[in-house]
């Protein structure tokens, strides 16, 4: 189960990641925002640069 920290549900019902000795699970995950076009137009422009592919 992907875990998002912090979540209230971790705390709550005692949640935590699993252990992956092998990495069987493929590693660490990332994100990808997606902006439609009209709003990009209405970022910030500090945060539009954070958006940018890095």
């Amino acid at each position: 189960m992907p875990l998002w920290r912090p979540q209230h549900l971790s705390l709550r019902h005692g949640l935590r990641p699993l252990a992956d000795p092998r990495g069987l699970l493929g590693g660490v995950d990332a994100a990808n925002p997606v902006v439609h076009r009209e709003a990009a137009g209405r970022l910030h422009p500090q945060g539009a640069a954070r958006l940018e592919p890095l």
